[in-house]
């Protein structure tokens, strides 16, 4: 089944983190407690004003390896 992830990106001073690249990296394992399988895709989203992102089509059968670009190299945060 499909699910989606939100969050909203921040600061280290706790302010909005605004135009922040995110990207999911996702692999899929043909039996559990495999190697990590092969490569599955990217799922991204770019966080608005605000900080808040939300990302569609995320397989629950899937192991994602997140991903947080700041414009600016700057130490970001997640609440998701």
């Amino acid at each position: 089944p499909s699910a989606s992830m939100e969050g909203v990106i921040t600061r280290g001073d706790g302010t909005p983190a605004p135009q922040v690249a995110i990207a999911l990296a996702g692999f899929w394992s043909p039996n559990p407690g495999g190697n990590m399988g092969a490569p599955a895709g990217v799922l991204d989203a770019e966080t608005d004003q605000k900080g808040y992102y939300r990302i569609e089509g995320v397989d629950s059968g899937k192991s994602y390896t997140v991903s947080v670009l700041s414009p600016d190299g700057e130490p970001l945060t997640s609440k998701i």
